[in-house]
């Protein structure tokens, strides 16, 4: 066996601080729109 591998697994829980999982969820929608709106202009999708 050669190499080392680290794995993490990360559990949130939001129970008690609704607006955090809302600010979390607002802040991944902005990420993917920055990423994903440039990569439909080059494919010529203009929708």
């Amino acid at each position: 066996m050669s190499g080392n591998v680290l794995a993490l697994y990360t559990h949130l829980h939001f129970s008690s601080q609704t607006e955090i999982a809302a600010s979390l969820v607002e802040s991944a929608r902005r990420a993917a729109s920055r990423i994903c709106e440039p990569a439909r202009g080059m494919l010529g999708a203009d929708r």
